[in-house]
């Protein structure tokens, strides 16, 4: 099992716990340049017990969190450094540093880590700052005169001077209170009744230490959230989900500008739902769930840097809790709920699909690689072609034109073809844009012997490109977010074959080929219909292959021919990309088809009628395996003039 808790303002280190073969749960950090994760250890002797990770630094390089240690088997707060051996204890509040403490919070820079640690004497639990270099951690008191009591830090601004949190007061409420670096003791910063008694609590903080908000007391026995700002004398309630602005509410996050604020409130059929507070507004704006009715519960508890995109949970029909983020529509300027789960499944739907539609454009390139011009023993050929291929619910229809020619030295043959989608239908969300880019192909061959008989060796090579608008497969609460991206194939075969003549009309040719193919649809990232753009990685498949099999070849009479063949295409190299998404705020997924196939049949079969002594018609069907496990199915129409 692995828990992330972390990611860097440019998300090239994750932080979090992950299981150790011994079932303990270890602090880790992983950066993706490198490409692997580092296990941090414990503060134990021999790495043993469990570590985690609470908060990083905006670079991800400093690491604060908790270790079970020798004596302390609830842990003690600890700092990690990038390029440290291991993690450095930070010890307790207590003068010989036994009893447990927790490192919650770290500054932007790494400089400051603050958390809370049992004390001298008691198990009461006390805020603590630790500067970068200080040997022992610092006190931040209580509100009370004499120090006595509890307090927890909750929040910290970017720059690690100040913190906000909760602290015993002398009445022993517990209340918000302010420490800045320098100043001496905490300041409380009362509550929403006019005397500033009861109960308040500071959970978050502007990035710098100007703004804090959280939830007190108010006169009508209410708890609610508040903003307060620097300057301002008393708190600011902002009031509840009710019409009337009764019942609770808390503010559980703040922007980093500190205008945002987000959290949870009471409504007026009594249900505790998701709120965001804009600075400046009468009214807080309530998020909903993802129920249909819009009833249950919900919470907010994160906002994106920009404020656009806040996070958290909401029930829907069927469960108690999923995570979803409210995002504000580029169009409405409201906010609209996305459920992570269900973005999850729709990109993986969307993945399931993009491996058939690569399947398609590997049968069109293996059609258009074997269509060739009936030049018969004549020296010049002609013609035009029609292929359509099928794999699953997508299908292609191509027309074009090929030729042929035969060298001076009668054994030696070359050709090319040239050829148009025209008729080209992809699974759902899938759109060809009415784009028609030609696909090429040509090859060289010898031949001993104008019939066919004897020894024979090709050279092929053919060419495919589709421009193509993707759409995200759309579940209720996600986005159908629409990209554009292109679908390239190529493939080169080289091919050996000896014909031998069973009869006059007779013919059978075995055969041998290695071939290489390549089909890829490029990276893109969604240019509408989303407010959080997912980008798509690469994906294709390279393959290597032994293609083996027998071909026959019947007279039926003077001007009718029928030609088969069947074999096996025999996997040697496989190198395949998997399909890849990643939306900000929501992750990275990661989608794979199985193993390819190592061993592909196929099977195919052709009429030829010459309508007259310088013209055929042919008439073809084929099949054959896919990498990705499809079946492809295809059938063909031609025409050819030779002379």
């Amino acid at each position: 099992m692995t828990i992330t808790s972390g990611i860097s303002a440019d998300g090239r280190v994750i932080t979090g716990s992950a299981e150790t073969d011994d079932g303990s749960m270890q602090a880790f950090h992983f950066r993706h340049a490198e490409g692997k994760m580092t296990r941090l250890g414990t503060l134990r002797t021999g790495n043993t017990g469990n570590s985690y990770i609470r908060a990083a630094s905006a670079d991800g390089r400093v690491i604060a969190g908790m270790s079970q240690t020798d004596s302390s088997a609830s842990g003690q707060a600890f700092r990690y450094k990038e390029g440290d051996a291991g993690i450095t204890g930070l010890g307790t509040l207590r003068s010989d540093n036994s009893g447990s403490s927790d490192a919650r919070l770290i500054s932007a820079d790494g400089r400051v880590i603050a958390g809370d640690s049992n004390v001298d004497g008691s198990d009461i639990i006390r805020a603590f700052r630790h500067n970068d270099g200080d040997t022992k951690m610092t006190a931040l008191g209580t509100l009370r005169a004499d120090g006595e009591g509890n307090s927890w830090a909750m929040a910290i601004s970017a720059d690690g001077r100040t913190i906000t949190g909760y602290a015993t007061t002398e009445n022993d409420d517990i209340q918000a209170f302010r420490h800045t670096e320098g100043r001496t003791g905490m300041t409380s910063l009362g509550t929403l009744r006019q005397d500033n008694s009861g109960d308040s609590y500071g959970r978050a903080m502007s990035s710098d230490g100007k703004v804090i908000a959280g939830a007190a007391d108010t006169d009508n026995r209410s708890r609610q959230a508040y903003r307060l700002s620097e300057n301002d004398t008393k708190m600011v309630s902002l009031g509840t989900l009710r019409s009337d602005n009764s019942g609770d509410s808390d503010a559980l996050a703040i922007s980093p500008d500190g205008r945002i604020v987000v959290g949870k409130a009471e409504t007026d059929n009594g249900d505790e739902q998701a709120f965001v507070h804009y600075q400046g507004d009468q009214k807080m704006i309530g998020l909903g769930t993802l129920r249909s009715d819009n009833t249950g519960r919900s919470e907010a508890n994160r906002v994106s840097a920009d404020g656009k995109v806040i996070a958290g949970i909401a029930q829907s029909d069927t469960e108690f809790r999923r995570a979803v983020l409210w995002v504000r529509d580029k169009v409405t300027e409201e906010e609209v709920i996305i459920d992570e789960g269900k973005t999850g499944d729709a990109i993986a739907e969307t993945g399931k699909t993009a491996f058939s539609v690569l399947d398609l454009y590997q049968s069109a390139l293996y059609s258009l690689s074997e269509s060739r011009c009936q030049i018969g023993d004549s020296n010049y050929c002609v013609g035009a072609f029609s292929q359509f291929d099928n794999v699953r619910s997508n299908h292609r229809i191509a027309t074009g034109l090929f030729g042929a020619f035969r060298f001076p030295a009668e054994n030696w043959i070359a050709g090319a073809s040239l050829n148009f989608a025209n008729n080209t239908r992809l699974t759902d969300g899938y759109d060809t844009r009415g784009s028609n880019n030609p696909g090429v192909g040509a090859y060289i061959r010898y031949q001993k012997n104008k019939d066919n008989s004897g020894f024979g060796t090709e050279l092929s090579g053919a060419f495919l490109n589709q421009d193509v608008t993707i759409t995200r497969n759309h579940l209720k609460n996600t986005e159908a977010g629409r990209g554009d991206s292109s679908i390239k194939a190529y493939r080169f075969k080289a091919a050996v074959n000896y014909g031998v003549n069973l009869s006059e009309t007779t013919q059978l040719i075995p055969n041998a080929a290695i071939s290489h193919h390549n089909v890829t649809r490029d990276g893109y990232t969604e240019n509408s219909n989303t407010n959080l753009a997912a980008t798509y990685g690469r994906m294709g498949n390279k393959s290597t292959d032994l293609r083996t099999g027998i071909d026959i070849r019947q007279v039926l009479t003077p001007d009718i021919y029928l030609y088969g063949g069947a074999g096996i295409d025999i996997n040697l190299n496989n190198q395949r990309d998997a399909f890849t998404s990643r939306v900000n705020y929501l992750g990275t997924y990661a989608f794979d088809n199985g193993d390819s196939r190592n061993v592909k049949p196929y099977a195919y079969a052709e009429v030829n009628v010459n309508v007259t002594a310088n013209s055929a018609i042919g008439i073809n069907i084929g099949w054959h395996q896919t990498d990705y496990t499809n079946d492809a199915a295809q059938a063909g129409l031609n025409y050819s003039y030779h002379w």
